[in-house]
């Protein structure tokens, strides 16, 4: 008869059975699904960083006096035309 992962385990230690031998035995949730979860989470975050990075871009003027390129809410500060 296969048992419930929360009842005291057969062995006889007085544990759940999820905490004692499901452990040993292979199969924990962690090792069943362990790389299937770092695969997924890896693959969440590299699809919320790449849409971040398309929602929030913003569009970039060139500093001729800094000769690099900002984004325009930090034009102000900057000479966006050419030096004469």
């Amino acid at each position: 008869m296969k048992q419930n992962r929360n009842e005291i385990c057969e062995c006889g230690s007085g544990k759940k059975y999820k905490n004692c031998c499901m452990i040993e035995n292979g199969n924990s949730f962690i090792k069943k699904y362990g790389i299937k979860i770092v695969v997924a989470t890896f693959f969440f975050f590299f699809i919320y960083m790449f849409s971040d990075k398309i929602m929030n871009s913003e569009e970039t003027v060139y500093c001729y006096e800094c000769k690099s390129y900002f984004p325009e809410s930090q034009a102000a500060a900057h000479k966006t035309e050419p030096l004469e």
